[in-house]
């Protein structure tokens, strides 16, 4: 993926549903314990408090964006 020709990288998030955030700034909660629309188990957060009570309740993972790519970067 070219990233020079995109302008913003934009997610809905499972604490402000409805809203766009900047997918560069969200927290992802990777959990086999909630599905996601995404696919491969990765939910986003625009708060950090709310992935981590969710990181609490459900297990897994959190990334930033940055981490993310890197952990995908092979699929």
């Amino acid at each position: 993926m070219d990233e020079s020709i995109i302008a913003i990288l934009a997610t809905n998030t499972l604490d402000r549903p409805g809203q766009l955030s900047d997918a560069t700034f969200v927290v992802y909660l990777v959990s086999e314990n909630m599905p996601s629309p995404m696919g491969a188990y990765i939910n986003p957060f625009s708060e950090n408090t709310s992935a981590l009570d969710n990181q609490q309740k459900n297990g897994g993972i959190l990334y930033t964006w940055s981490e993310l790519r890197e952990q995908f970067s092979d699929k």
